[in-house]
């Protein structure tokens, strides 16, 4: 059946507007528009809503935000590039890490740099004891940080096996220092505010135990006199800690005398000087108590070779003050860009208080400017698990999960959340309420290994910041008596020591 079109209709001059003078267009039919081609067609059977695909919305943009949330630190850590850090190296970090806890936690109005030189360049006679106080304070504590290290270094190294590692020259440990705003250094209860600062990749050199052979201790001697005098500088050479003997010439000269024939001995003795000791030229002439003698003088020459290469190979190249100076650099950087973070900053309104510097090492550290504090291991031991890596849920399970969800066809409410993250409390409180930060500061050397550990799925073990994980396991130990073995024990034992010196914040100048 054909379709008539209607016309339009005439147009009249009074015709209606739509309230602004303008007049209204009329509507066309909606019958004009429709031809017979483009007719719907009553026999197509339309798809229930039920039945219809729907695209779930894309969810790339949330799970790159939630491996950016996954990967974002929990605390600054900076990376210095070098294989290990020196004693200087550490006391200069500590010293910069103190500078910005001082200005960012409002215990002096200016940073320490800049009070340094206002103190230098003022002009008003009247003095500003508090700051003179401080700045001395700071300088002094500068000048103990640097033997503070090498004396942990040294104590360190009683606590790490070294006679199955004579390839490797040095290790590297972990060390913590804390900085604690309050009234007292004895009572963390009191404690306004607390950083702990965490070091790895402290250079400990390796230190062999001289342990003579069966054959020195039980054989006959071709000279005793001889071995008198040269033991006494083994003795002292083993005393000696990261430089060569000063008797190492002496010795070798020792032990070349001591292959020579006695014959030999005899003639060079008597004909260069006559007054000599002459218990050095009297050897017995017999072959038996020579031939006896002679594996005992090997082997003592051959371990003293080994000491005293192992002693030379031992010193290590100082680090340059432009290496120091470019590790200040990167840990000041990166406080700085931890700082522009709410979660991640240390800047706080902090009354000025007094300061506490706390570091943690074994017993046996000596060193007379700190004092021990093991009253303090219950309350500052808990937060060094800040550092431990945490468990976090791979992407793996997630997909494991939208896999059995699409089986079953049942997903629930848990499923629809998001997982759940490690994020950095904004408010971290350590026990007692007690807000406290951390800061991370690690050699390359240190980073690397740590990598290698978690692409092995090993755990690093022996580590000098665990207590009673440093042990000694060489033979010679393995022969000890029990008590020397407690004894031993009792000084790898980790614990708190306390800076003997006074730190006071202030706000006039």
């Amino acid at each position: 059946m054909p379709l008539i079109v209607a016309s339009d209709p005439p147009r009249k001059e009074n015709s209606p507007s739509n309230g602004k003078g303008k007049a209204r267009t009329p509507l066309r039919p909606v019958l004009a528009s429709i031809t017979p081609g483009t007719a719907p067609s009553l026999s197509v059977k339309r798809t229930p809503l039920g039945e219809k695909k729907v695209t779930p919305p894309s969810t790339k943009t949330k799970n790159s935000e939630a491996d950016v949330e996954e990967a974002k630190p929990r605390f600054p850590s900076a990376t210095i590039e070098v294989d290990s850090i020196g004693d200087a190296m550490a006391a200069r970090l500590v010293s910069c890490l103190l500078g910005h806890v001082l200005f960012l936690k409002s215990q002096v109005p200016f940073p320490v740099a800049q009070l340094i030189k206002m103190s230098s360049k003022r002009t008003n006679e009247r003095p500003n004891k508090k700051m003179d106080a401080l700045l001395s304070s700071f300088d002094v504590l500068s000048t103990h940080l640097g033997s503070t290290f090498s004396a942990l270094a040294l104590a360190l190294s009683s606590c790490h096996s070294t006679s199955n590692q004579t390839s490797h020259k040095s290790r590297l440990a972990k060390t913590h220092v804390a900085i604690v705003l309050g009234p007292s250094a004895t009572s963390m209860s009191a404690a306004r505010a607390r950083v702990v600062l965490e070091i790895d990749g402290l250079r400990v050199a390796l230190r062999r135990t001289f342990v003579p052979s069966s054959n020195v201790a039980m054989g006959p001697v071709i000279n005793e006199n001889l071995k008198e005098n040269a033991q006494p500088h083994i003795s002292r050479s083993k005393e000696t800690f990261g430089r060569p003997p000063a008797s190492l010439i002496e010795r070798r000269g020792l032990r070349d005398l001591s292959h020579r024939s006695p014959m030999e001995d005899v003639s060079d003795v008597s004909s260069e000087s006559g007054d000599h000791d002459h218990s050095i030229v009297e050897f017995p002439l017999d072959s038996d108590s020579e031939s006896d003698s002679d594996p005992s003088s090997d082997d003592d020459s051959d371990e003293e070779v080994d000491l005293s290469e192992e002693e030379e190979a031992s010193v290590t190249p100082m680090q340059t003050e432009a290496d120091i100076n470019a590790a200040e650099r990167n840990l000041s950087r990166t406080l700085a860009i931890a700082n522009a973070d709410p979660e991640l900053g240390m800047a706080t309104e902090t009354r000025p208080t007094q300061i506490h510097i706390l570091i943690r090492a074994p017993r046996r550290f000596s060193h007379p400017a700190w004092v021990p504090r093991q009253n303090l291991t219950r309350d500052m031991d808990p937060l060094l698990r800040e550092f431990e890596e945490p468990v976090v849920s791979t992407p793996n399970a997630g997909e494991d999960k939208a896999a059995l969800n699409d089986i079953t066809n049942s997903p629930t409410q848990s499923d629809k959340l998001p997982p759940k993250l490690t994020k950095p409390d904004v408010k971290r409180k350590g026990p007692g309420g007690v807000k406290t930060d951390y800061v991370r500061v690690q050699s390359r050397g240190a980073a690397e290994s740590l990598d290698s550990a978690r692409a092995a799925g090993a755990d690093k073990t022996c580590s000098a910041s665990e207590p009673g994980a440093s042990k000694i396991t060489d033979e010679a130990v393995d022969r000890r008596s029990n008590e020397d073995a407690a004894e031993n024990e009792e000084g790898n034992e980790m614990i708190w020591w306390s800076w003997d010196g006074k730190l006071e914040g202030f706000t006039e100048i």
